[in-house]
């Protein structure tokens, strides 16, 4: 819609006349045809009226003249043929066929006036006089004929061979001598050729002419059609435009004003009819300095864009920035025309921004983490943490080098310097860096810190964004950790009873090593339905029951039991121990401590076979008696001894339950990392809500300075996707339910696990996964089996000493899954195969392992029907296969 306004413009488009509508034929046509056929279509309606007229005149005059006293025919039909005719050239004419149309006309009104001439019976100068008719009728040739100019010679010389032959035959019936004969046909004859030379020159005459005026009239028609065009593309791309643009004359009066304006001010076309001066658009305070900055304009300064503030018509302010230039014309200064920008958008990012630049100082200054940023070689900024962490000003920092606040080495033997430069271009190469390191406060002091590296851009310069967290204190927790579960492996490792735990259906999960030596029941047999050992079957369900009761009551351990066990050799053992209640990952096991005490119960079984046969024999074997008595008494001291053995046993299994539980404590780190990743997670929203929030409103109204805030809102979201990971993983980590027949994605488990094991791979192991694209369905216990791989993906990180690869596969077999776990490590021995999944064994060095994370990861494949295979050659590598059913 066509809302700008030009005072003064009037449309040039002219109408053209108006054919009647049974000639609409024609409205393409040229102008000189159009009117010729509106002649003619006049012309034949005229002399179809006027034939209608002589009709009935002739038929009139035939009834009272004396030469005729009747109707004569022959005329009579000769005008009505002729009316007919004329209405055949009308019809021709509306169907569009002018040259059919105009010959027609003309021959069949000579053919017609030839022929009353021929057949008329009147006088003589009645007759002949009628030649002025064809005289008249050639005469008008050029009005019908409009190409082939020589047919006007042809129409004369016809006539003329006519008018001779017409003289020839009736000069005697007109008793006219031959001198007269011969003077009118000079004279007639001349008549037709002058007529003829007339017709032909003013048709050539007119032709060129009504060209030229065609001509002419298309190339002005055209000028003013591109004209139009333009003007009509100017006023469509100036109303397109959100600013306002305008002309104004030279007193300030608006002469035009784009559609923008009208909605930004708010004044309507009549608001601009009546007048509008540029200057009644700005408020009164600063009229004054405007039209200042006019007259500089019109001395012909250059306008730079002046900033006024501009007044609505309903009086609402708003700043506005204007580009005003000269209106010439014959070098003539007229008027003034210029664009005008609403810059409230612009003042308010400007606000924004100052705002946004102190937010992101406070948050700055705020963190409890050291950031920085730094270029290739030095701190170009901290923030006040910084300086807590490192123990000086940031007068110490800024300007230095980061170098200077490490010690010479790192811990795996590289030169801090060298290690150094290698992570920064790593970090400026767009590759972000996420690592522990050694570092130095001012005084000397060393410690711990994870240290992030990102590349952001400021000023168009790449720089580093650098976050620096002190991890002391879990390093030392994590020592600590290391040393008590070594304490606890040794402790069970050392002690001289069975030590073992099972589950409530009597699949064993853990047993130390004398469990393997008195029943022959190796790690591999713990999950086996199959095992050749078993409890006797006298005795079976006096344990289950006596299980049954531990479990249903508050008691958390039985009293001591002695029951009978068959081990894998047929042999019958002895045991005397008590069950406890345990719980592990929020599972409650079974705890049994037994003691052997077979060789026990075979002497009171020796003691009880004696005793019956002892009133049989006392008379013949009373000195026999004497020396049993002794053996007797003997044995007796030893069971004495025995039992005070096995109360000292029973002390120390209450001291190695102890140590269970606080093995069990230990376990519930799951729980608290659940605790800890989801009180993490609600900031992280708040985070990333606020930075897209942020990012959004730059997008929205600071785009301009978007360039620049990118880099800082990347690395925030880079970090708060990092940060997002390490919850997800310790989600997965920590997530314990009792269900085993939950749909699990493996692949979804082993890429947490990575997560989780990250620090420990980034910049020295490479990580190949090559997982199946077939569709599956493990059916396990997510928890569990997150446990259990990130126990293999662990030792398979631990037996790199450097650098090295790790390739993860997934194959689909026909009704199962292997995961294979493939690392370049140092490999294991052959004699340590056989015994890598026991309970506490490791080769690993003191604080390094416990030897239970493969033992662990064993049975919980073993729980879910599935297999694991060791494959592995000393400094080759080692492959773990794992298969489940799927």
């Amino acid at each position: 819609m066509d809302i700008g306004i030009h005072i003064g413009y009037k449309s040039k488009n002219k109408k053209r006349g108006k054919l009647p509508k049974v000639l609409s034929r024609y409205e393409d046509s040229d102008f000189a045809l159009q009117q010729r056929v509106c002649l003619i279509y006049y012309f034949s309606i005229s002399v179809i009226i006027g034939l209608t007229l002589i009709i009935f005149s002739t038929g009139y005059i035939q009834t009272i003249s004396s030469d005729y006293g009747k109707l004569y025919l022959p005329i009579i039909l000769s005008e009505f043929s002729m009316a007919i005719i004329f209405i055949i050239a009308l019809f021709l004419l509306m169907r569009g066929l002018y040259g059919f149309a105009a010959h027609l006309l003309l021959i069949s009104s000579l053919s017609s006036v030839w022929f009353v001439m021929w057949v008329d019976k009147s006088e003589v100068i009645a007759r002949l006089d009628t030649v002025v008719i064809i005289v008249a009728i050639l005469s008008m040739m050029p009005l019908f004929i409009i190409k082939y100019q020589k047919t006007i010679l042809v129409y004369i010389l016809v006539n003329i061979i006519v008018l001779f032959i017409f003289v020839k035959i009736f000069k005697q019936q007109f008793s006219i001598s031959n001198a007269s004969a011969v003077d009118f046909l000079v004279d007639t004859s001349f008549a037709m050729i002058f007529t003829g030379i007339a017709g032909y020159s003013t048709f050539k005459i007119n032709k060129k002419s009504i060209d030229r005026a065609i001509s002419d009239t298309n190339e002005r028609k055209y000028v003013e059609n591109e004209l139009e065009k333009s003007e009509n593309k100017f006023r469509e791309m100036t109303d397109l435009l959100p600013q306002t643009v305008f002309e104004a004359d030279l007193s300030g009066r608006l002469t035009y004003v784009n559609k923008s304006g009208f909605e930004i001010f708010g004044y309507s076309k009549e608001d601009f009819r009546k007048g509008i001066n540029i200057f009644s658009a700005i408020i009164q305070e600063e009229q004054e300095l405007a039209s200042e900055n006019m007259k500089r304009l019109m001395d012909g300064e250059t306008n730079k864009g002046y900033i006024y503030t501009a007044v609505k018509k309903n009086k609402k302010t708003f700043p506005i920035q204007t580009y005003t230039s000269r209106i010439l014309e014959n070098q003539k200064l007229v008027g003034f025309r210029g664009i005008i920008i609403d810059i409230t958008e612009r003042k308010n990012a400007e606000k924004a921004l100052r705002e946004s630049e102190f937010k992101f100082k406070s948050l700055f200054e705020a963190s409890s983490d050291a950031m920085f940023i730094m270029n290739k070689f030095k701190f170009l900024d901290c923030n006040s943490t910084t300086s807590q962490i490192f123990g000086c000003g940031s007068d110490k920092i800024i300007g230095h080098s980061p170098v200077e606040f490490s010690p010479e080495f790192q811990p795996d033997g590289r030169l801090s310097k060298e290690k150094t430069l290698e992570k920064i271009n790593a970090a400026l190469n767009g590759n972000s860096q996420f690592f522990e390191w050694l570092h130095k406060k001012y005084n000397g002091t060393e410690f711990y810190a994870e240290v992030s590296l990102n590349r952001i851009m400021i000023k168009g310069e790449y720089l580093l964004h650098a976050i620096v967290r002190d991890i002391s204190e879990r390093k030392k927790a994590e020592k600590a950790l290391k040393e008590s579960e070594e304490r606890y492996r040794t402790i069970i490792d050392d002690f001289p009873d069975i030590i073992m735990i099972s589950d409530q259906n009597g699949n064993i999960v853990f047993a130390n090593e004398q469990l393997e030596k008195i029943t022959g029941i190796n790690p591999n047999d713990f999950s086996n339905s199959n095992i050749a050992a078993y409890i006797h079957h006298e005795d079976i369900y006096m344990v289950k029951e006596t299980v049954q009761h531990l479990m249903s009551s508050d008691n958390i351990y039985t009293g001591i039991i002695d029951y009978r066990m068959i081990d894998i050799s047929g042999d019958n053992h002895w045991f005397s121990g008590i069950i406890s209640k345990i719980t592990l990952n929020d599972q409650i096991l079974l705890q049994s401590i037994l003691r052997d005490i077979t060789e026990k119960k075979n002497i009171e079984k020796e003691l009880l076979k004696h005793q019956d046969h002892l009133e049989l024999l006392v008379d013949e074997r009373t000195e026999e008696l004497k020396v049993t008595n002794e053996v007797l008494i003997e044995a007796n001291e030893e069971l004495n001894a025995q039992r005070l053995e096995l109360e000292a046993a029973l002390s120390n299994l209450q001291s190695a339950q102890k140590q269970l539980v606080h093995a069990e404590k230990m376990a519930s780190l799951g729980v608290l990392a659940a605790g800890v990743a989801h009180e993490i997670n609600n900031p992280l929203n708040f985070i990333n809500g606020g930075i897209q929030a942020i990012n959004n409103y730059f997008v929205d109204n600071l785009s301009d300075h978007l360039e620049n805030v990118n880099p800082l809102i990347n690395a925030v979201n880079i970090g708060v996707i990092r940060a997002a990971d390490i919850v997800k993983s310790l989600n997965r980590f920590s997530r314990q339910t009792e269900s085993t027949s939950e749909n699990c994605d493996i692949h979804s488990i082993i890429d947490n696990c990575l997560v989780m094991l990250s620090i420990q791979t980034k910049n020295r192991i490479d990580i190949i996964k090559q997982f199946t694209n077939d569709s599956f369905t493990v059916v396990a216990n997510e928890g569990r089996l997150h446990q259990a791989v990130l126990n293999i993906l662990s030792n398979a990180i631990q037996a790199i000493d450097d650098k090295g690869s790790i390739t993860i596969t997934t194959t689909l077999l026909e009704n199962e899954l292997m995961l294979t776990i493939s690392d370049s490590g140092l490999g294991i021995p052959k004699e340590n195969l056989s015994r890598i999944f026991d309970p506490f064994f490791t080769t690993k060095e003191s604080g390094k392992g416990t030897g239970l994370g493969l033992s662990i990861s064993y049975e919980i494949i073993k729980e879910f029907n599935g297999s694991v295979e060791i494959q592995s050659e000393v400094k080759k590598g080692t492959n773990v296969i794992i298969k489940l059913p799927t």
